[in-house]
């Protein structure tokens, strides 16, 4: 049985989560030991040194833990590559759609989707622009839906725009009860060309 490291866990989320090295566990543990290499040759080594020194042992399983790794274990970029499949609900693809040229005369220009990639269901929110405040309520409003269903969000998964790498999002998932893992990244199911967004009638 692996017992657990509590500072060798927080460098693994460090690395996976808040510097996005979404690697698989060779290429941490490369990383990993030269890390520890070069921090040991220094005159005074930091006093956690040994929170580098993580075997590849230690890393798979610390990967199997994590549900964002669901999506990602066999993504090499290519596309001829099967891409594993989520094991449970709670892991949402979010995105914004641009529905500027069909604006309401209330004024909602964008809808933001959340798409659950084990039970295939998509939730929809209606937005009067993309900015931070609005793309927050928009996605707290899901995220309580969600979790008035019995299950919980446990990661989100969305592209790299302002509306979702900036404070008011990031915050809210961290803040959450419980907390959002958020990953940035390809989405796994992209939207053939020419294909319409869905109408507000066929969200949930």
């Amino acid at each position: 049985m692996l017992v657990r490291d509590p500072a060798k866990d927080a460098r693994l989320k460090n690395l996976y989560y808040d510097q996005r090295f979404m690697w698989g566990a060779a290429k941490l543990f490369k990383h990993l030991q030269a890390k520890h290499a070069e921090l040991a040759a220094k005159p005074n080594p930091p006093a956690n040194l040994d929170s580098y020194k993580i075997s590849r042992r230690y890393i798979q399983r610390w990967l199997l833990g994590q549900s964002i790794h669901e999506t990602s274990a066999n993504w090499k970029g290519d596309s001829r590559n099967i891409r594993t499949q989520p094991k449970a609900p709670g892991l949402l693809q979010v995105d914004l759609g641009d529905k500027s040229t069909m604006a309401t005369s209330t004024g909602y220009k964008w809808i933001l989707n959340a798409y659950d990639m084990f039970t295939k269901k998509l939730w929809c929110r209606a937005l009067k622009s993309k900015s931070g405040p609005d793309v927050r309520r928009g996605m707290k409003s899901i995220l309580d839906e969600i979790k008035g269903q019995a299950y919980h969000v446990r990661g989100i998964q969305t592209d790299n725009g302002s509306e979702f790498t900036g404070q008011e999002f990031t915050t809210l998932l961290a803040t959450y009860n419980p907390p959002v893992n958020l990953f940035y990244g390809l989405v796994q199911r992209q939207r053939p060309p020419g294909t319409r967004l869905p109408d507000k009638d066929a969200c949930a």
